[in-house]
């Protein structure tokens, strides 16, 4: 199994969608999930997606091991909402600089190609100066 990181945590899945349900450390990553149900919209995105991978035996698998690790996810893929990608703001909780407040940006690479490109741009000058010094930082 692979390692997803995003820098301060790690997670053995496969994919993000994995470790943000799974991964016990979810709720201090991402405040806006710090307890209680993960955001329903998540999950119809989600489904939204999947339909156009519907028959592969992978994302089957992903959903079949979602359901029985998270009740989070089970709870939420119960309801069968769906709903198209949009852009909105998310909020991580790092552990060295504090809260960063993030725009999150989707866009389609091609249509039928199933190619996205995800952005995240620092919503204020507060986040910008945090994510320099996580650069700076990195960059040793």
């Amino acid at each position: 199994m692979s390692r997803w990181s995003a820098g301060w945590t790690t997670c053995r899945s496969r994919t993000a969608t994995g470790c943000c349900w799974c991964s016990r450390r979810r709720g201090g990553a991402t405040p806006s999930w710090t307890g209680r149900t993960p955001r329903p919209a998540w999950s119809a995105r989600f489904r939204a997606g999947l339909a156009a991978h519907a028959g592969e035996p992978g994302w089957k698998n992903l959903v079949t091991r979602l359901r029985r690790e998270s009740p989070d996810f089970e709870r939420v893929w119960e309801q069968h909402g769906v709903r198209g990608p949009e852009n909105f703001t998310k909020h991580y909780l790092h552990p060295e600089v504090g809260l960063l407040k993030l725009d999150y940006t989707q866009l389609s690479v091609g249509e039928g190609s199933g190619l996205k490109l995800a952005t995240h741009t620092p919503v204020d000058e507060d986040t910008w100066a945090k994510v320099r010094l996580l650069q700076e930082k990195a960059e040793g």
